[in-house]
């Protein structure tokens, strides 16, 4: 019987151009909960969910990733990288979607220990959050 600890993170980083339309400096989303913790067993799957609210004015166009984290240096220092595994074993309802101005919506995940590899996993969901596509203004979470 293998156990994997799956740990999800949410990590938040701003970008914003030199140029930024009206209304683009206050770009932001909020996401809950930043963390989930499980435990799965090969055969198991497990549902999770985030929580995705856009408090301002503009609608915004989400892109949605799952890479891996592992910290390379006594400092804390992480690393990201993409893994087909956790690709496969970590999958989100939505790749890309639509959020309206002052909406919040709830977007699930599936987590599968079958294809999730052996031993603690960490991960992360990162969601890419545009203005437009013409936009220079572009968030990282």
């Amino acid at each position: 019987m293998i156990k994997r600890l799956l740990v999800v993170a949410i990590l938040t980083v701003t970008l914003v151009a030199p140029y930024t339309p009206a209304g683009a400096a206050e770009t932001s989303l909020r996401v809950a909960p930043l963390e989930y913790r499980e435990t799965l067993q090969r055969d198991q799957k497990k549902k999770g969910y985030v929580d995705i609210s856009n408090p301002t004015d503009v609608m915004l166009r989400l892109s949605v990733s799952v890479q891996g984290f592992r910290q390379i240096n006594d400092e804390g220092q992480l690393e990201f990288f993409t893994d087909k595994r956790l690709e496969e074993g970590i999958v989100p309802d939505y790749t890309a979607f639509d959020l309206a101005a002052k909406q919040t919506m709830r977007m699930y995940f599936l987590a599968d220990g079958a294809k999730l590899p052996e031993g603690n996993v960490f991960a992360v969901i990162f969601f890419d959050a545009r203005t437009d596509a013409k936009s220079q203004i572009a968030q990282h979470v």
